[in-house]
């Protein structure tokens, strides 16, 4: 079990992007971090991800003040797909998915155990690098090469993952890939996960709780408290409408305000 927990987190440079936030991220939840451009969320997976300090307030794992782990200790249970990551292009997909598996390995080892190998292999496959394995970075389209960098988190075996937008640069088919994994794990494995997302309905399917942020405003909920047609209003001004197909909602813009 794991619950990553901030407790009253202001994040920002100099003016506070928002004030104040409680919020719990724990085993076999999915919480979706939305709002619109520039409201800070990028900002919280950074800090979530021990990348930014707060400016005040605590981030705590497991009643323990992330900044007072080891950086090891914490990669070994939180992995992170940042928007963007700087990568040497003469890096090989295969290289890139198992140093994934640095944080569990001792300084002394330079190979991966058989078991560590086959979960590898197995990632790959799950989605689908398996044929892109051996070729180097600069070989791969952006979607390509953003699944590689899901790959390597997901190889990490972490107990609680972040993502700043995953399905950015992803073909239809790849983005329901990626969700629908992330929520087989989260079932099959208890995983926690934070992720930002901007569609609405990919959070509607995936989430258990969504957090909105704009403008030093925070909400939060289930869905039904979260995505009512006021709320959605408010936070993304536009005219949002949904119907149920199937005991779920689809959400689409009725116009713009």
């Amino acid at each position: 079990m794991i619950k990553l927990q901030t407790k009253s987190l202001s994040l920002g440079f100099g003016q506070p992007l928002f004030k104040d936030l409680d919020l719990c991220l724990e085993s076999g939840r999915i919480t979706a971090i939305m709002g619109p451009n520039g409201c800070g969320k990028s900002t919280l997976i950074r800090a979530l991800a021990r990348l930014k300090k707060p400016q005040r307030g605590t981030i705590e794992l497991n009643g323990q003040d992330i900044w007072q782990m080891s950086a090891r200790d914490f990669a070994s249970q939180v992995a992170c797909v940042p928007q963007s990551m700087q990568l040497p292009d003469e890096l090989k997909v295969f290289d890139l998915v198992t140093l994934g598996r640095n944080p569990h390995q001792k300084w002394w080892q330079s190979k991966l155990k058989e078991t560590e190998l086959a979960q590898t292999e197995s990632i790959l496959q799950r989605l689908e690098l398996t044929s892109l394995k051996n070729k180097y970075l600069n070989e791969l389209s952006g979607g390509e090469r953003q699944r590689a960098i899901i790959a390597m988190a997901l190889n990490q075996a972490p107990s609680l993952l972040l993502l700043d937008e995953p399905t950015t640069g992803l073909d239809f088919h790849h983005q329901v890939e990626i969700l629908q994994h992330l929520k087989s794990m989260k079932e099959s494995c208890g995983l926690a996960i934070g992720i930002v997302l901007h569609d609405l309905n990919f959070a509607a399917r995936l989430a258990d709780q969504v957090l909105l942020i704009k403008n030093e405003k925070l909400l939060q909920g289930d869905l039904q408290t979260v995505f009512t047609s006021a709320n959605l209003k408010e936070y993304f001004q536009v005219e949002v409408a949904s119907f149920e197909v199937e005991e779920s909602h689809i959400y689409y813009l009725r116009d713009f305000i």
